[in-house]
């Protein structure tokens, strides 16, 4: 490439925009090559905003399928923006989707849109029991005609073009392999194949414990946790992708295109729908940084990954409520049998009365703690977002964590009103945060040092 000099305008693989003035002649080429302009142009402002969800697209269970039936998802409406900077939208309430095997490829000459064309063939199609990525990308399809004119013509029109190109959106689903991912621990590998993912006998939809232990590992596969941990021993080491886990296969994975945002991890076999694990794979939109950052002290990074990990851990044990579980099996239930990571915070809903939920001394059965202890309402937020910064809690490590419990609740409780009883965990590195303040404790509903 040439040498530049001071003031020279570098215009190369710039934006070029059509220059109107008075007597030019203008064709259709010129109106798209301002189309394509104006979409260059939204692309950059999309890039700002970084790439992720900006709200909805929460995809759940409608049919879990078996039994020679396919799957429903219903999908939520909302808006994401992929690696290009498009914006992806869904803007119906929400639509229901079959799952199938079989791919119906769609006429290419009318996704005239899209900067990435992924080629369907049978290595992409979903087959047997496995991990897909559900993925939603902007597409686009002709609609109605107009009439046509020409200069040879004289401006009567003798012909039709069509009228419309419609932008939308179409669902792709992607075999996702934990087990190729760089940098999976060897307990993890070892688990994942010859346990929760061994594809001589796949875990069953009623298996609630390996299924909830295989959604968990691959959460955090996802999440890059063993990942961050290699490269948190070194605070100063830059790296060329400041992203790991499942964010780093974007573009660079077969099957997976930079148009493409990922809005859920399925677990599909032959006896239906596993799980649906929406976080595993989404993130919330949020600016990236720059080539050579020091990946540990990316704060929107660390924050979104955290809010990741938080709301599919929520998710994951509100499912777990609702499984066919006995009382007496979710009050000994272990976080040891069901998890591999913790989040570095996370709300567990308790076990009282008519509430159903978790012991917690059970839940945490491996985990040093002491009983819950009193923490105000205006605090819970402070208390779980100071935890971004921590890594997840690994189970089998036995790590103290913190245990705090709201005493507006047990006040209420005590005067009649009652809500259901709720437990807020952190890891043991984040500050100790329930020490009792002057003029701002209760005598029941606080604490005093002991002498």
């Amino acid at each position: 490439m040439a040498i530049k000099s001071l003031l020279e305008p570098i215009l190369e693989d710039g934006i070029k925009n059509t220059y109107y003035f008075e007597g030019r002649l203008l064709s259709a080429k010129d109106l798209r090559e301002q189309q394509e302009a104006n979409r260059r142009h939204h692309r950059q402002l999309g890039s700002l905003a970084g790439y992720g969800i900006v709200d909805g697209l929460d995809v759940s269970i409608e049919n879990k399928g078996g039994s020679g039936a396919n799957p429903v998802v219903r999908i939520a409406g909302g808006k994401a923006v992929n690696l290009l900077g498009e914006v992806v939208e869904l803007p119906l309430d929400y639509i229901d989707v079959e799952l199938s095997r079989i791919l119906e490829p769609v006429d290419p000459a009318a996704t005239i849109f899209r900067d990435c064309d992924v080629e369907i063939s049978e290595s992409l199609a979903p087959s047997g029991a496995g991990l897909y990525v559900l993925v939603i990308s902007p597409t686009s399809q002709y609609e109605g005609y107009a009439l046509k004119s020409g200069l040879q013509n004289r401006g009567v029109a003798y012909q039709c073009g069509r009228a419309y190109v419609v932008e939308g959106v179409q669902l792709r689903l992607v075999r996702f392999d934990p087990l190729a991912m760089p940098d999976i621990s060897y307990p993890t590998r070892d688990l994942l194949q010859n346990q929760v993912l061994n594809t001589g006998s796949p875990v069953l939809s009623d298996d609630y414990q390996n299924l909830s232990k295989l959604q968990n590992v691959v959460a955090h596969v996802c999440f890059g946790t063993e990942t961050s941990k290699l490269s948190q021993t070194d605070l100063t080491r830059t790296v060329s992708n400041p992203v790991a886990g499942f964010d780093a296969l974007l573009g660079e994975s077969i099957g997976l295109e930079k148009c493409d945002v990922p809005i859920a991890m399925i677990y599909w076999t032959l006896d239906g729908i596993g799980f649906v694990d929406n976080w595993a794979v989404k993130r919330r939109a949020y600016p990236h940084v720059g080539v050579n950052a020091s990946l540990p002290l990316s704060q929107d990074r660390s924050i979104a990954m955290f809010e990741a990990m938080l709301y599919q851990f929520q998710e994951q044990i509100g499912n777990l409520l609702l499984d066919n579980l006995t009382v007496t099996e979710l009050i000994s239930l272990s976080a040891f049998d069901y998890f591999q990571y913790l989040p570095p915070a996370g709300v567990i809903p308790q076990h009282r009365g008519s509430y159903s939920g978790f012991a917690v001394d059970a839940f945490f059965s491996r985990q040093p703690h002491r009983s819950p202890e009193y923490v105000s309402q205006s605090q819970a937020r402070e208390i779980l977002f100071q935890s971004a910064n921590f890594a997840p809690i690994p189970i089998a490590q036995k790590q103290l964590v913190w245990l705090y419990k709201t005493w507006e609740r047990d006040f209420e409780e005590v005067q009649g009103n009652t809500s259901a009883p709720h437990v807020i965990f952190t890891c043991g590195y984040a500050p100790y945060q329930a020490q009792a303040k002057f003029d701002l404790a209760r005598w029941d509903y606080s604490h005093y040092t002991r002498i």
